[in-house]
């Protein structure tokens, strides 16, 4: 019995009928009318995704914390669900986790930013720097007053003495003083201007009214530039975050960069609580501006500690980056890594693709919207949650909790074998389970990057892949996924020909051809890729006992949703 048999089996399906009633009859005007937002609430079970990616970013702050920002880019093409994933993973960074060796356990602030809304604004890092501020400071003041307030008067301290007002307002003052001083002249002659002395105090006698009053004006008139220029002044440096602001500190500041740097840096540290940034629709955004905005992040803050979550297609982002530096394509691009790959991988230390939404989800959520889903299925649903958590508790390898969801596969109840997958991601993250898997995957270290980071890239890349796969029911072993994430973090280009072109894996698993021998469907930017000896030692798993077959490559092709065409 195929999941979709058994789902129907399980959740009675709207008959004809029914459909038939809500479309033409009475109850037509029932069917309602839905927005295409971003979701607040977990209707597609990914809540147990964004728990894992959660918590992983949690221990992520805690080894990097002391190096600077950290940025992970979650993939996905429009309307795959990036901006609902957020929304689950802000509130799951949100509450406070029980304390765990390795891991933060702290209520995060969550700052939001939308990229495609700021792109007609310019220059991103100011508006960037100026979301951190604004969003912390606001959700500050809800759990401690005296800080937000600190960082308040941090933040308007620099903005006066950075942003180019002083000296206009020190001219004002001056202005005003001018003035004071010739009122006060009118009134009791300090300055001697060539007259006699008789002659100067009979005009003082006769103009002493005329004086009185001049110095009266000049004295409000004084009064009111001053105060008008304060105010004035203040504002402008202080609460307009405009683009004008931007630039005239830029060309204010003997070391523009580094003051940025360095007022960053002591706003993060000052507000004290671990920081997220989510910035979203950057695949809206010209390529100029995807561009100018990562690097940025990669430079202006790279030493603040501070985590970024960038939602965007990854083709997008790539094509920007190729379009910007095309000139440097064919001199720096590697076979099966184009520029755009290449500046990617440097940017961020993570990659998440969204995982697909199972068939037996589908169902649910088509029955929600068509409101036939009855009170018995929901009822149903949670027993099934709480079984499933309570069969894993005694699981302590991953191993263990890949043999139990097998196990449930083979039973009748795909609502329960679903519920089993959501609570073996939360298991999958308990710290005794991890240790267990990263000892497993030590061996695979000699098939990566002879580069320091390539192996923590890894670890923290199969850690959300083995999340995916258990959620889209991908059947893959621990060595089986961890040689395809190896593959797919060196050469791209190639698992994706391969997931579109399985059966072209008998040229990488054959002899050594001559390069005329390969057919002609295989891209120029790939067919260096089939006659090298480096990629055949990966794909065929040399020392780990596993390799690439056709049947792995469709089934982990299963962890990212579909391209949209």
């Amino acid at each position: 019995m195929t999941p979709h048999e058994k789902l129907v089996a399980r959740v009675p399906l709207p008959q004809k009928e029914d459909v038939q009633a809500h479309i033409t009859g009475q109850q037509a005007h029932t069917l309602p009318t839905y927005l295409d937002r971003p979701a607040l609430t977990d209707e597609l079970s990914r809540k147990a995704f964004a728990a894992a990616l959660a918590l992983r970013i949690r221990c992520l702050y805690e080894e990097e914390k002391s190096l600077g920002s950290f940025l992970i880019h979650l993939h996905g093409s429009w309307g795959s669900g990036k901006s609902s994933l957020l929304n689950l993973l802000g509130n799951e960074l949100k509450e406070v986790q029980t304390p765990q060796p390795g891991q933060n356990s702290e209520s995060w602030i969550i700052i939001n930013f939308n990229a495609w809304m700021h792109q007609r604004l310019g220059t991103p890092w100011w508006w960037i720097m100026d979301a951190v501020f604004q969003q912390a400071f606001r959700q500050l003041r809800k759990i401690e007053r005296l800080r937000s307030t600190k960082i308040y008067l941090k933040r308007f301290t620099w903005r006066f003495l950075r942003a180019g007002w002083p000296p206009y307002l020190l001219a004002l003052l001056a202005i005003a003083g001018l003035f004071w001083l010739f009122s006060l002249n009118s009134a009791v002659g300090l300055l001697d201007l060539g007259l006699g002395k008789s002659a100067l105090a009979a005009s003082s006698i006769a103009l002493q009214p005329l004086a009185q009053f001049a110095q009266s004006v000049s004295a409000i008139v004084a009064f009111i530039i001053t105060i008008w220029g304060l105010i004035f002044g203040v504002s402008r440096s202080l609460f307009q975050s405009s683009t004008n602001v931007a630039d005239s500190f830029l060309k204010s500041s003997r070391d523009p960069m580094k003051d940025i740097t360095d007022h960053f840096n002591t706003l993060v540290s000052g507000i004290h609580y671990p920081i997220v940034v989510f910035i979203d629709d950057l695949d809206r955004c010209q390529s100029t501006y995807v561009v100018e905005l990562l690097e940025s992040i990669q430079t202006l803050f790279i030493t603040a500690s501070v985590t970024y979550v960038i939602a965007a297609d990854k083709r997008w982002l790539c094509a920007s980056y190729d379009k910007a530096y095309d000139t440097f394509a064919q001199t720096l691009e590697e076979p099966g890594r184009p520029l755009g790959y290449l500046f990617l991988e440097k940017a961020f230390q993570l990659s998440v693709s969204i995982p697909p939404m199972p068939q037996v989800i589908q169902e649910r959520f088509w029955q929600r919207l068509l409101h036939m889903r009855s009170a018995e299925i929901m009822a149903h649903l949670e027993q099934a949650n709480e079984q499933a958590e309570s069969r894993l508790l005694d699981k302590r390898t991953e191993q263990e909790i890949l043999a139990e969801i097998s196990t449930s596969a083979q039973g009748e109840d795909i609502l329960i074998e679903q519920a089993l997958r959501q609570a073996a991601v939360k298991r999958l993250t308990a710290p005794e389970i991890e240790a267990e898997t990263e000892q497993a995957l030590r061996p695979f270290a000699l098939l990566l990057e002879p580069t320091p980071r390539a192996m923590k890239k890894f670890v923290n890349t199969y850690s959300i892949q083995r999340a995916a796969a258990i959620l889209t029911n991908a059947n893959v072993s621990i060595q089986e996924l961890a040689l395809w994430t190896i593959i797919n973090l060196r050469w791209p280009l190639l698992i994706e020909f391969l997931e579109d072109h399985p059966y072209m894996l008998k040229y990488l698993n054959g002899p050594l051809a001559m390069e005329t021998a390969l057919p002609e469907s295989i891209p120029a930017n790939l067919r260096d890729l089939f006659m090298s000896e480096r990629v055949r030692d990966v794909v065929h798993g040399r020392d780990v006992e596993v390799s690439l077959t056709e049947e792995i490559i469709r089934q982990c092709s299963r962890l990212h949703a579909p391209a949209s065409c």
